[in-house]
């Protein structure tokens, strides 16, 4: 199997992981190699059952995984999809999200043992579907597409782990810590001692990424919670670095820390 699309997902919403599901199954990418593991974190009924019958629509060109894990969390049902997961490179999808037809297709074209390939990103707001401005569709479009970035060059792309494929090795045993927001960032930020670099695929390769009310990031937090929540990812982030000091770069490491600070300050502050 070459790649293994991992879909976390907690009470899901039966329209928003048919449409997911469906630009799967409508990939150009041959289906045989590629397989789709979903993980139920935190719920069991009757939600297994929607996802199961979901599925099951679907003809059976493509491998699906389902597996129901009580332990909540979106890091927790990650990490469980790298164990199930024994392809050569990885690819995460939210489940109310979608991708275009030729994803994969272009994501694969572009891939290496040592580099990240990046894709396109659109969001747009789910009840009145108009497109969302978003900074990673922003840096995407100030590159030709098949531009090899460095890892600093590179470093806006560091903010989350969908609209990327990865190679398997690159990731190895480093896993996903829990944390209320940032938990993508302090990851997909950990394995940059593995690459040189951060490909562009071509910018058909489309990640469209849906904004509504129940998503992580517009859950509202205490000025305190956040503060916390801030401070602790900082301190993973210094940990992360001195674990593996000589392969890092650390202006990466000091780039994704004023990122969380500059984030909390505009949230609360202005």
């Amino acid at each position: 199997m070459l790649i293994s699309v991992i879909i976390p997902t907690y009470k899901p919403v039966d329209r928003y992981l048919d449409a997911c599901l469906s630009s799967l199954f409508r990939q150009t990418f041959n289906h045989s190699e590629f397989e789709i593991i979903i993980i139920l974190n935190g719920c069991n009924e009757p939600y297994y059952e929607m996802v199961k019958k979901i599925v099951n629509s679907y003809d059976d060109s493509i491998t699906v995984r389902i597996v129901q894990t009580d332990t909540p969390g979106q890091s927790n049902a990650r990490n469980i999809g790298l164990e199930m997961s024994d392809s050569e490179y990885v690819c995460f999808l939210d489940y109310d999200d979608y991708v275009s037809d030729c994803y994969l297709e272009r994501l694969y074209s572009c891939i290496s043992s040592d580099s990240i390939v990046q894709s396109n990103l659109i969001s747009f707001d789910d009840m009145s579907e108009k497109q969302i401005p978003d900074y990673i569709g922003h840096f995407f479009e100030k590159y030709q597409p098949g531009t090899r970035l460095s890892r600093m060059k590179g470093v806006h792309f560091l903010s989350n782990v969908a609209t990327k494929l990865i190679p398997r090795s690159i990731i190895g045993n480093q896993r996903f810590l829990h944390i209320d927001v940032g938990e993508d960032a302090l990851f997909i930020t950990s394995i940059t001692n593995g690459i040189k670099g951060i490909v562009l695929s071509p910018e058909d390769s489309i990640y469209y990424r849906r904004v509504h009310d129940s998503s992580v990031l517009h859950a509202k937090r205490s000025l305190s919670v956040w503060f916390k929540n801030r401070l602790r990812l900082t301190g993973l982030y210094l940990k992360t670095y001195f674990k593996d000091i000589l392969h890092y770069n650390p202006l990466i490491f000091l780039h994704r820390i004023a990122a969380v600070w500059k984030g909390f300050f505009k949230s609360f502050f202005f």
